[in-house]
């Protein structure tokens, strides 16, 4: 027998599939009840109470992940509301491939598109894909998803029902509206968030083949091959992903981990669920061969320390007539660490130097590395900060120099530019 209102999935089938937190806020609203009280009722049907998860858990963790929290959940609003598919409307159905505790995988805070929440629209409804932060537009109106009210900027808790009510919690403002138009993303960004809009379309398409639950424990052995194929391929931002694949944990892999190595198959997110081991075979083609990939900063530092330490000397020995830059900011320019740590000699030498200079104090410290920096790369502020981490340089206000100041910067520059561009290359 229903006890609850029922609330058909919208959208099911297409990327703006409505989320199994969205049926829920519908579902509370026509019994007049609390979101929180809904939950709290579905939580003892479905004794979710009794599986142990971890601390701090989040609701959106528990009405969309693929854990065993979301299967009681949903199971137990099945049984009361009669809703057949709304298991589809969530991760459930890769349980067994995505962690449960993968809760990276969410937006921490409610996100959500001002044009679908318009206060004269009677569909209103929150999408699946607004839970994922790798998407940042609506697919129904391309514009930018908001996660703050325009008025108090205040971020909106999962517990606020907008779909329902769009208004701000807090100031009551309303959150409909036009929206800002979404501007160009990155190749990978656009694919990425293609390839979850896809995925989005195909969990809630009833009529498209699920993976069994033990898929993960079947091709545990494919991904501890490519984690041994792969070795030093990867640069820094990939440690996380490496991690994963070269030790898999029980409970599976973060939605992004399976992106990334769609990525580098020139695979589709979809295909490497349904076939893995079609296309998570062999190398990674769209990484480099493994002598001409990135080194690791430590090796970046040992190649550079020697050309740091000629640039050095070169300042020293001319020291009465050009500006000794701060070490920070050479470090920071050649890529190396402090020169403390390799050569405390040197160091104490090029301090005092500094020192009889008097270079390490005053109004026009800050200006001079700043203006040293833009003379020795010959580049636009905004390109430098980018490349060579020199942003707590950049940001200090500008600093009008005298001329002898000037002058002295601009030999010094003059003196290091010959030793900088003698680095390799490749690394530039």
């Amino acid at each position: 027998m229903r006890i609850l209102a029922s609330a058909p999935p919208v959208g099911a089938g297409t990327d703006c599939a409505e989320s199994f937190l969205s049926i829920l806020q519908r579902v509370a609203f026509a019994h007049s009840v609390r979101l929180q009280e809904l939950v709290r009722f579905l939580k003892g049907v479905g004794r979710v109470d009794e599986v142990p998860y971890p601390k701090r858990k989040t609701l959106v963790v528990m009405a969309a992940g693929a854990g065993e929290q979301t299967r009681r959940l949903v199971g137990a609003y099945a049984e009361l509301g009669c809703t057949p598919g709304v298991e589809r409307h969530s991760l459930l159905a890769l349980a067994g491939i995505l962690s449960v505790r993968a809760r990276a995988d969410y937006s921490t805070t409610q996100r959500w598109c001002p044009s679908c929440l318009e206060m004269e629209s009677e569909d209103r409804y929150g999408m699946l894909a607004w839970l994922f932060p790798g998407v940042n537009r609506c697919p129904r109106h391309n514009v930018l998803l908001e996660s703050t009210c325009p008025e108090c900027r205040r971020e909106q808790s999962y517990w606020a029902m907008l779909s329902v009510d769009p208004r701000c919690k807090y100031c009551e403002s309303p959150l409909g509206g036009h929206g800002r138009l979404a501007p160009p993303e990155s190749n990978y960004a656009a694919w990425s968030e293609r390839q979850i809009l896809d995925l989005i379309a195909y969990l809630s398409d009833e009529d498209r083949p699920r993976p069994s639950n033990v898929w993960l424990g079947e091709h545990l052995h494919l991904f501890r091959l490519l984690g041994e194929e792969a070795a030093g391929k990867f640069k820094r931002e990939d440690v996380f992903h490496v991690k994963a694949l070269k030790s898999p944990p029980v409970h599976g892999f973060h939605l992004s981990t399976l992106l990334w190595l769609a990525s580098n198959h020139s695979a589709n997110l979809v295909d490497v669920i349904l076939r893995p081991n079609e296309v998570l075979t062999g190398v990674f083609p769209n990484l480099e061969p493994v002598h001409k990939a990135a080194s690791r900063p430590q090796q970046i530092a040992n190649v550079r320390w020697p050309i740091y330490q000629k640039a050095l000397f070169k300042l020293l020995e001319a020291q009465d007539r050009v500006y000794l830059p701060s070490q920070v900011v050479l470090s920071k320019l050649f890529r190396v660490s402090s020169i403390w740590f390799r050569d405390k000699g040197l160091a104490k030498t090029y301090t005092k130097a500094r020192l009889r200079a008097g270079l390490t104090m005053g109004p026009h410290a800050g200006g001079c590395d700043r203006h040293f920096v833009f003379m020795t790369l010959g580049r636009v502020k905004r390109h430098a900060a980018r490349n060579f981490d020199i942003d707590c340089i950049l940001a200090r206000r500008e600093i009008d120099l005298p001329k002898h100041l000037m002058e002295r910067i601009a030999d010094a520059a003059k003196l290091i530019q010959p030793v900088f561009d003698e680095l390799p290359k490749e690394q530039e």
